[in-house]
């Protein structure tokens, strides 16, 4: 995962207190806005709404990544 890449929580249950406390769902989107530099720990703005917080990847899937061009 990168920074622009748009990805889904794929748990039924949240399996920490930031996701409980934000009452993530099935299926809900954010956009990833961080990575720390180790890449096992994303920053995630989520699109239902607007919250942002540090998570780990295991139950995030990747939706659509960013695209490269020509002139980046």
């Amino acid at each position: 995962m990168k920074v622009g890449d748009l990805v889904r929580y794929t748990r039924d249950m949240p399996t920490s207190f930031a996701e409980f406390q934000h009452r993530l769902r099935n299926n809900d989107l954010g956009l990833v806005i961080d990575v720390i530099p180790n890449k096992t720990t994303v920053k995630v703005r989520w699109i239902k709404d607007g919250n942002e917080f540090w998570m780990g990847k295991n139950h995030l899937e990747v939706v659509s990544g960013r695209q490269e061009t020509e002139s980046s």
